[in-house]
């Protein structure tokens, strides 16, 4: 819920705002380690404070959210224990219409392999957890040939780290990318076409490697405002020191079409063949004044720290397109729950998701679904990791509301069920004045899994105040 503190939708050049935050929470809960038996009662005090920015200037455009997180078990004293969280994504135009720069920034907390016990927040005590830092550079040239080409290239350098829990440095390492472009411009608006080529290295502490590369022309038909038909062609090869099986250089291609039966609608798919064999993508979006759709349905290889790359830890606009800021709800950062184990592998990943949302005058509402396999290259067993989440908030007056949330997670190895997460989540929030807002929730978690310690159940209530300025 964005309330007073959204920036406007319309921003100008200079338009800046700082938010620091402090979020106090003391929490009761029947079962603190979250097993099935010789369950333990504890009192947990979490303590967040940190900052978010937002900011758009002639040059440079800002999006900061830190949070430091403090968490003292009053029972289980070492537990007890300091987490950083952190993204930031800065853009900066060094040389209009020519070079820029931009860095990306993620501190999160992370599961160490799906196939193990997963916990949303960071007082998992399964030993399958361990902070991700993850940073990279971009430098950037962009140029507009007048009516007749684009062009755009760029090179990143980005670095991975990991530590804390079962783990020592897997996954730990460096990758650079080269992404280049050319695309027809305005006077080819009939039959566009362009040519690009991708190339990524990872090169990662312990020795192993990923490299991937793509050579591709891309030429679409433009049959009318509507309709549009498009080809690709190409070679790529992806190779990883870890697989036994590398593929080769392979012509790749797809035929596919993008259809736009009105202004709120898009609906684009292809198929064809890639070095993986054949592939196929689809994607729907519908968007009304208080609803928005999407669904889409993608087949590619990738690596985790591809995945890291489109990491999002704090929403920075909403379904609708509206920037927000909301330091109360970014101060209780959860961790992913849809990326792969760290590992140091390239993998076919097929993935499909759904969401909903709905935005009322008092009601707000949003479902979203998803189903992602992951099968290293060599390996026929694929790794599966499905969930939904959905959450609902009512208005009551004008300082206060009640929301519901539930959360379901389960994973798989082949057909073999490994562990599974439902949360039932209901709140009551009150504003107690512009800079403080006050909440009180519950939460019944049931866990299960292969053995009797991964069945469990919890209870746990809690009392928040939030303090932004």
């Amino acid at each position: 819920m964005c309330g007073y503190l959204c920036i406007a939708h319309n921003a100008h050049a200079g338009d800046w705002a700082f938010v620091p935050h402090l979020g106090l929470t003391e929490e009761y809960t029947d079962n603190v380690t979250l097993v099935g038996q010789d369950t333990l009662q504890d009192y947990i005090s979490t303590i967040n404070s940190g900052l978010s920015v937002r900011g758009i200037s002639a040059r440079l455009t800002s999006n900061i959210d830190y949070n430091l997180q403090k968490q003292i078990y009053d029972a289980e004293d070492s537990f007890s224990g300091l987490n950083h969280q952190l993204q930031a994504d800065n853009a900066l135009t060094v040389v209009d219409q020519w070079l820029y720069f931009e860095t990306n920034s993620r501190i999160s907390q992370q599961s160490i392999d799906n196939s193990n016990t997963f916990g949303r927040e960071n007082r998992n005590q399964a030993g399958n957890q361990t902070t991700v830092i993850f940073y990279e550079m971009k430098p950037s040239i962009r140029h507009r040939f007048g009516s007749w080409a684009d062009f755009d290239g760029s090179w990143s350098r980005g670095e991975t780290s990991t530590s804390g829990g079962n783990i020592n440095t897997r996954g730990s390492g460096g990758d650079e990318a080269i992404d280049l472009r050319l695309s027809s411009g305005r006077r080819v608006s009939r039959t566009p076409v362009s040519i690009s080529y991708r190339r990524n290295d990872e090169n990662f502490d312990s020795g192993s490697n990923n490299d991937q590369e793509r050579l591709n022309a891309e030429l679409s038909y433009v049959v009318n405002r509507k309709f549009q038909l498009d080809f690709e062609v190409g070679r790529e090869k992806n190779s990883s020191s870890n697989d036994q099986s590398n593929q080769g250089n392979q012509l790749t291609w797809s035929v596919g079409a993008t259809f736009t039966p009105t202004p709120r609608t898009q609906i684009d798919g292809n198929f064809g063949e890639r070095s993986f064999g054949n592939s196929k993508n689809f994607s729907l979006k519908h968007r009304m004044r208080r609803w928005v759709f999407d669904v889409n349905y993608r087949e590619d290889v990738r690596t985790r720290n591809q995945e890291l790359r489109d990491l999002v830890l704090v929403p920075i606009t909403d379904p609708f397109g509206n920037p927000v800021v909301d330091p109360t709800a970014n101060s209780n950062i959860l961790n992913p729950d849809d990326l792969a184990s760290i590992n140091e592998n390239s993998f076919l990943t097929e993935s499909l998701a759904a969401n909903v949302t709905y935005r009322g005058r008092k009601t707000n509402f949003s479902a979203g679904f998803y189903d992602t396999d992951r099968t290293s290259s060599g390996d026929t067993v694929a790794s599966t990791v499905r969930g939904m989440r959905s959450s609902i908030s009512r208005s009551l007056s004008r300082r206060l509301s009640i929301a519901f949330s539930v959360f379901w997670r389960e994973s798989e190895t082949g057909s073999d069920f490994n562990n599974g997460t439902f949360l039932l989540n209901p709140s009551v929030h009150y504003t107690l004045g512009p800079h403080t807002d006050l909440s009180l929730s519950y939460s019944y978690r049931d866990g299960n899994g292969p053995d009797i310690d991964d069945n469990y159940i919890e209870n746990s209530l809690s009392a928040s105040v939030n303090l932004h300025y």
